[in-house]
């Protein structure tokens, strides 16, 4: 309604009558433009006109006008703010306009959405969804060198608002790989994710399938976060943002979600110092998701190399407590054992494994005995009987038996 439109005419048989070339907005007349006969050129003058049509009509001779058709003003429309702000220069962030005025022919025998644009600076004009008259959304284009641009809105692709709104231009982060790539479904694994572009912006989420969590900074190349509970096990999509909302693509990567390994049993529960005692570990859940994920974690530090056999049986080896010398300095006797299948977390469950000294034989007597077996025969060392020996044998060649008699540290008899 405040004029000043530029009004391109098409029709036939105009001519170059200089000033008595004229356009008709109801009851006021301006000056056109002559182009060709095809096609002439108005400004519109202003109007206190809005809600109905506006006649419009072209003279040669400031006499007889030709037949009219309707030209409708509507109320200057305002952009008041942009959701979001700003989006990735590759463009194709939905940005949200809130204003008012944008749909003045809501109700009315016009429909000019077709008219309404959106546009990005000097990067162009792009169509716009009309949601009411106080909404509408464009889709941001592509920006590889301009960092801020002011939007503005046109309902006729012509006269565009001058609020100066401004949305910026980022470039988008680039998700490569995350560290470990699964957990349990109980959550609470810190997942390291690399990648490129990373901003400190203190809106930073991982979302994993449906659950969104915080993020940390850590640097350009490096975020951190923890993995939610899962109602089951599987794969989900894992995706992050940086600024809000922005998620990358659900396609790049899959965090696998397994149920909680349980520790039922270990045997045997002991080993000598000198470590590479075989214990074979009774539990569930015992999944196998790849080389270099699985292992037997002794004391919270050591780990130590696995074979799955079953769902529920995992063999590995004791680590030794004696340094280059022979000797256990840090006086352990014991290991709490664990199990992890991401290389990170470990099991609430937890089995205990002994250490002894090495048992040594000095003398047995006698060196022999019949075939048919019975023989007493003593034997003496030391260390036979440590606090946490757990299945004390005696080997003849591949047999083995327990001692029954005279059991002590220094001898022990077996019939």
């Amino acid at each position: 309604m405040n004029g000043d439109t530029v009004v391109d005419i098409w029709g036939k048989n105009f001519l170059n009558f200089d000033q008595y070339l004229r356009c008709g907005f109801g009851p006021k007349q301006v000056q056109g433009e002559f182009i060709n006969e095809g096609y002439i050129r108005c400004i519109s003058p202003p109007s206190d006109v809005t809600g109905a049509p506006m006649p419009l009509a072209v003279t040669l001779n400031n006499q007889q006008f030709s037949n009219p058709i309707d030209y409708w003003y509507y109320e200057h429309p305002s952009i008041f703010t942009l959701d979001p702000l700003r989006g990735p220069d590759t463009g194709g962030t939905h940005v949200l306009l809130k204003g008012n005025n944008f749909d003045p022919f809501v109700d009315m025998p016009i429909n000019n959405h077709n008219d309404t644009c959106c546009s990005f600076g000097p990067l162009g004009k792009v169509p716009a969804q009309v949601l009411n008259s106080t909404k509408v959304i464009c889709v941001s284009p592509p920006s590889y060198t301009l960092r801020e641009v002011d939007v503005e809105i046109t309902l006729n692709t012509k006269d565009f608002t001058t609020d100066g709104v401004k949305f910026n231009y980022y470039r988008p982060p680039f998700l490569y790989d995350i560290d470990p790539l699964m957990g349990p479904v109980a959550g609470g694994t810190e997942v390291h994710i690399h990648g490129s572009n990373f901003q400190d912006t203190g809106k930073i989420f991982c979302k994993f399938g449906d659950n969104t969590v915080p993020g940390k900074f850590v640097t350009v190349n490096e975020l951190l976060c923890k993995s939610p509970r899962a109602e089951k096990e599987g794969y989900v999509p894992f995706q992050i943002a940086v600024h809000g909302d922005d998620f990358t693509s659900p396609d790049l990567v899959k965090y696998l979600y397994y149920d909680a390994p349980v520790i039922y049993s270990i045997e045997p529960t002991c080993g000598p110092e000198r470590g590479y005692t075989q214990i074979t570990i009774h539990g569930d859940n015992f999944i196998d998701p790849g080389m270099g994920m699985v292992y037997c974690v002794f004391n919270g530090t050591i780990f130590m190399n696995t074979t799955i056999y079953e769902p529920d049986k995992i063999k590995c080896s004791s680590p030794p407590v004696l340094n280059a010398h022979g000797v256990n300095e840090n006086k352990v006797s014991f290991y709490d054992v664990r199990l992890t299948f991401n290389n990170k977390d470990l099991t609430d469950s937890v089995k205990r494994f002994h250490y002894y000294k090495e048992a040594t034989i000095t003398s047995v007597y006698p060196a022999g005995g019949p075939v048919s077996g019975g023989t007493v025969v003593n034997i003496t060392g030391k260390n036979f009987h440590p606090e946490c020996a757990c299945n004390v044998t005696v080997r003849f060649g591949s047999y083995q038996v327990a001692p029954v008699i005279n059991f002590t540290d220094l001898s022990l008899i077996h019939i």
